[in-house]
């Protein structure tokens, strides 16, 4: 509700005199509320974020949501494509429908955000009356006008203060709204025992929305739009499909892992169709690379090697390349690229799309950039077993745009590639 005050205020286009109306405020723009639920005895800091031109809307939040919440900060997420409300709070994401009206959003059922003057039914033709340009809010001089509003069983009179344009807020010399002031009375609603609906009476509701910032224009940081790094939405809407991956590449790995302070580098060489798989590791280059690699920098002294597994006849060559030599084995059953073939007994070569993506189903996200580049994101979560462990592994993929051009070794592609990953992983013992 109070959010939803603000986009009333922003839709009123009122005369001050019959040579003289407010303007009509940016489609755009960012806003700061201080919402004094004065009848509940409490109140709640929001933040909005509205983008009409792209379709795009979310409030953050810190304070009580409800009588019986305590206070905590959460966010509301709002994709118009799918009519869909992520909304996030204690770590968590739910997603919900959109209703016809939600805070300062309305879903018009036709996949859009509304334009500011579509918003209510209510402008120059409604009953606006201005009072007075004889107030002073928080010592702001300002403008008043007041209307009454009769929605969902409930009479109210609302109350908009506008600066004066004689005084300059920080959003510009515009006229903007700094006070929302609702009070009335509302039916009672039944929210026990899922029983949902109106019940006798009603109570009287007074709360002041204090505007203390705006700023119109574009929006300064697109991923307030974004549901968080990381973050799952469980029966998420798919907007857009997980790009192939190629069955043969190499690739230049730089590893990061915040958990043990470690950074990794390595390079992979990767070909489905011949059954081989080649990693170099330079040792100047220090990392947490596992004890297999560890072992195998020892025994050459810490000389560069390349690792060469050969799933045609299952066997694995560690080549000092400083000094040439060469030693051979059986392919690890640890090995990354490696699986258990269906006999039990030979070990098979994972397909690029198990190594990077899983056999979980992808969610797309949106973009994010990535080393300076935009990147479209998707995102899984799945399970595995590593001894007494289970393992939850949470997996961003992050893949170029189309209208960027990859340039690998004056080989020129247009295709889209994937630019990296992100992961999480977190472990619980389990009895055996």
């Amino acid at each position: 509700m109070w959010s939803m005050l603000l986009q009333i205020a922003a839709a009123a286009v009122v005369q001050l005199a019959a040579t003289m109306t407010i303007p009509q405020l940016d489609e755009t723009f960012e806003v700061r509320i201080e919402a004094n639920l004065l009848t509940r005895n409490h109140s709640v800091d929001v933040i909005e974020y509205h983008d009409y031109k792209n379709d795009k809307g979310a409030i953050y939040y810190f304070g009580r949501m409800g009588r019986n919440h305590p206070s905590a900060m959460g966010s509301l997420i709002y994709n118009y494509a799918t009519s869909e409300i992520y909304s996030i709070r204690d770590g968590k994401c739910k997603v919900e429908g959109m209703p016809s009206m939600q805070f300062g959003f309305n879903s018009g059922h036709d996949g859009h955000i509304k334009s500011i003057k579509d918003y209510w039914y209510f402008g120059n033709s409604q009953n606006m009356t201005f009072v007075d340009g004889n107030f002073t809010v928080r010592g702001i001089p300002s403008y008043r006008w007041t209307t009454d509003l009769h929605t969902n069983h409930s009479n109210y009179t609302l109350d908009f203060y506008f600066n004066k344009p004689s005084y300059t807020l920080a959003g510009g010399n515009e006229s903007y709204p700094v006070r929302i002031h609702l009070y009335g009375q509302a039916h009672n609603h039944n929210h026990h025992h899922h029983h949902h609906g109106l019940t006798e009476g009603v109570h009287e509701v007074d709360h002041m929305y204090e505007i203390v910032f705006y700023r119109p224009g574009p929006i300064q940081d697109p991923t307030v739009f974004q549901t968080p790094k990381g973050l799952i939405c469980p029966n998420r809407t798919n907007t857009k499909q997980l790009p192939p991956i190629s069955d043969h590449f190499t690739l230049d790995v730089e590893l990061i892992r915040p958990s043990d302070n470690s950074v990794s580098y390595w390079k992979e060489m990767y070909d489905f169709s011949a059954g081989l798989f080649a990693l170099e590791i330079n040792p100047w280059r220090k990392g947490n690379y596992g004890v297999f690699v560890k072992n195998n920098l020892a025994k050459s002294g810490n000389h560069p090697i390349k690792v060469i597994h050969d799933f045609n006849s299952g066997v694995q060559y560690v080549i000092d390349t400083k000094m040439g030599n060469c030693s051979m084995g059986r392919i690890p059953e640890k090995s990354w690229e490696a699986a258990t073939a269906n006999d039990h007994v030979y070990l098979r070569m994972k397909h690029a799309s198990e190594l990077f993506l899983g056999n979980s189903s992808h969610t797309y996200e949106g973009t994010r950039i990535i080393r300076g580049i935009p990147a479209d994101v998707w995102i899984t979560a799945y399970q595995k077993m590593y001894k007494n462990l289970t393992l939850n592994f949470t997996v961003e993929n992050y893949y170029t745009q189309t209208n960027w051009t990859i340039s690998v070794n004056s080989a020129t592609e247009q295709d889209t590639i994937l630019l990296g990953m992100w992961m999480k992983i977190e472990g619980e013992k389990v009895s055996v």
